[in-house]
């Protein structure tokens, strides 16, 4: 079992875009794809995934997340799909920051919601990782059709 975080971007923390400061601290950053929908809603991207492809959702207990990760793996290939980069880091404590940073609360309304899933990297391997995708969606959505977002 894994004990290293491991995150799907496919936004502002990809590298060479704005957010991008909080993953500095990863120890392994490639890119990869998961099974789902890439959408704009003025700046910001959101991703949707199908629910056979959630593993689980946020928990409070880093125990059970690690283990959530961990767990099983699913079919993950299909179409259409969103373009991103696994990142994964060496310590859990980063979750916190990204979970400020995606509006993301365990206990309430959330700008995003945290699901596990797996991606497929550019080698062809299978990972299980946490995915921030649309929490409200009560806003006006685009659908980027190529699955990467730009600026």
């Amino acid at each position: 079992m894994s004990d290293k975080l491991k995150v799907f971007v496919y936004g502002t923390l990809k590298r060479g875009h704005g957010n991008h400061r909080f993953c500095e601290s990863a120890s392994k950053i490639e890119k990869a794809s998961v099974h789902g929908s890439l959408f704009r809603s003025w700046s910001l991207p959101y991703a949707s995934i199908p629910w056979k492809m959630v593993i689980g959702q946020g928990s409070v207990r880093e125990a059970d997340l690690k283990l959530l990760q961990a767990a099983c793996k699913l079919p993950v290939y299909g179409n259409p799909r969103i373009f991103g980069e696994l990142v994964t880091f060496d310590d859990w404590d980063q979750l916190e920051s990204l979970d400020m940073l995606e509006g993301y609360r365990y206990d309430g309304a959330s700008h995003y919601e945290r699901v596990l899933t797996q991606c497929v990297t550019e080698t062809g391997g299978i990972e299980t990782c946490w995915i921030y995708v649309i929490g409200n969606k009560d806003r006006a959505l685009k659908k980027i059709e190529s699955g990467v977002w730009q600026p």
